[in-house]
């Protein structure tokens, strides 16, 4: 879905002449398709792949952020969503020393439009 995301808003972006730019942080089994997939943003500069980080540079890596994306998929059966390690919300909370949040609460701590942009989980539009 991220992957999904990323590319639809560099297409709309490159043309008009804009400047996102994605900084992916971490690894994961599904970081060699989303290297693959995104490989002609990260051949033009679009898109930087970290990998892994030592833990202790987490906040470093936020604090160079401009926007935090965390990305969710509907559960099968309505599950409540739950992720290890800690979504962004939750580890940025953690940089800043504050008590983390369930992730199906967000809406609960962030107000769309003020806070954050929220958006239907799984819609990558």
């Amino acid at each position: 879905m991220l992957q999904e995301t990323i590319q639809l808003l560099l297409d709309k972006a490159q043309p008009a002449g804009g400047s996102l730019k994605f900084l992916l942080v971490g690894d994961g089994p599904l970081a060699p398709q989303m290297r693959n997939a995104l490989e002609p943003y990260s051949g033009k500069g679009l898109v930087t792949f970290t990998g892994a980080i030592p833990h202790r540079s987490v906040r470093a890596y936020l604090d160079a952020a401009n926007i935090l994306v965390s990305p969710h998929v509907p559960m099968p059966g309505g599950t409540p969503f739950s992720v290890r390690p800690p979504n962004c919300l939750s580890t940025w909370r953690w940089a800043r020393r504050l008590p983390p949040v369930p992730l199906d609460q967000i809406a609960d701590v962030l107000e769309h439009g003020r806070t954050a942009l929220l958006v239907r989980p799984g819609d990558p539009q």
